[in-house]
């Protein structure tokens, strides 16, 4: 069991085999059998064993086992919403989510020559 540890050092292998006991954990406690816990969330029992046993799933199965549960609520405990955050707002800065990305640099396409730009026509 990892609770209190730092899971910043933990590989993550057991980081998600300890969500994985943990999402099983609150599944026991609503007294959920496994076909019914699946069928609630739209994938095959084998699909939600290897959650809870810490496999590789997706985020989706991920999610649609919080919603299962009840836990979904919890999400903003896990990826706090920055987009307004105090400092922001404090600095005057725009909201995270009006901020526009930098433009990427246009490499040249296979066939041009790339230059210094720096060099002189010798013409």
């Amino acid at each position: 069991m990892l609770h209190g540890e730092d899971f910043s050092r933990v590989p993550i292998e057991r980081v998600s085999e300890e969500l994985g006991r943990r999402i099983n954990l609150w599944r026991l406690s609503r007294q959920i059998k496994m076909a019914d816990m699946a069928e609630e969330m739209g994938v095959s029992r084998p699909t939600l064993q290897r959650l809870l046993e810490g496999g590789n799933t997706s985020t989706e199965t991920l999610l649609r086992a919080l919603r299962a549960l009840g836990l979904i609520g919890n999400l903003d405990v896990l990826v706090p919403d920055i987009s307004s955050s105090p400092i922001a707002r404090l600095e005057g800065g725009p909201p995270l989510s009006e901020r526009k990305r930098v433009a990427s640099r246009q490499e040249p396409k296979s066939g041009e020559a790339w230059v210094w730009g720096d060099e002189e026509d010798s013409e």
